[in-house]
């Protein structure tokens, strides 16, 4: 069997996708979302799905460790969990902007203190995490939208940084809209 690929955000879009191609080339998954029914629904095989919130560390941790305890260590994590809500600065709630920074910074932050020290002590392994084009261009009415995605890419390039000499891959993936 191939290696462990954990996936955040996989209930939906470009994380859902994802899941389902590490799959058809038989990767173990362990895809991670609120909303677990609809990543149950994939029927993906050797694929353990949990709710949970990439914004508790706890809930994220013990995903992490079942699909390990079962599949091995995690070979690749893939960040894609975010959330995108637009409006004016002074118009938008305080609710929305930490929200929007807790899942689209601290999620990515969550995966990676659980999964990188291992992957250094390996000296092996790959995390990806999914920007967008807004995190290195600004938007009219995304203001903090775009300055989340701008920190996923300083946090990505960073921590690349950090590990280069440790055969860890850091990955910074940044798609447009349609």
């Amino acid at each position: 069997m191939k290696k462990l690929v954990v996936i955040t955000g996989a209930s939906s879009g470009i994380g859902m996708e994802t899941a389902k191609k590490f799959s058809e080339n038989g990767h173990p998954t362990l895809l991670i979302s609120r909303r677990k029914e609809i990543m149950d629904n994939l029927n993906l095989p050797n694929s353990i799905s949990v709710k949970a919130d990439v914004t508790n560390l706890e809930e994220v941790r013990s995903a992490i460790k079942m699909a390990e305890d079962k599949y091995g260590k995690t070979d690749l994590l893939i960040n894609c969990a975010g959330v995108m809500l637009l409006g004016n600065i002074d118009k938008q709630s305080y609710e929305e902007w930490k929200n929007m920074i807790d899942v689209n910074i601290n999620g990515i932050l969550t995966t990676t203190n659980i999964i990188l020290p291992d992957m250094i002590k390996r000296n092996e392994g790959t995390i990806i995490n999914i920007s967008s084009i807004a995190g290195r261009k600004t938007f009219k009415n995304h203001g903090v939208y775009c300055g989340s995605k701008f920190a996923v890419h300083a946090i990505t390039e960073s921590i690349r940084e950090e590990v280069a000499d440790k055969n860890v891959r850091v990955i910074v993936v940044a798609p447009g809209g349609c």
